[in-house]
């Protein structure tokens, strides 16, 4: 996991997972977006 010297750095810098298991492989790609990780 990345260290910031400060608060701002860390803005917009949230993981995405991709899911493999709920489409089909010539479905769109879909994300999770692992809000958790926020500062």
């Amino acid at each position: 996991m990345p260290v910031f010297d400060n608060i701002l750095q860390a803005i917009g810098r949230t993981p995405l997972v991709r899911i493999h298991k709920l489409v089909g492989p010539k479905d769109a790609a879909v994300y999770a977006k692992c809000e958790f990780m926020n500062p």
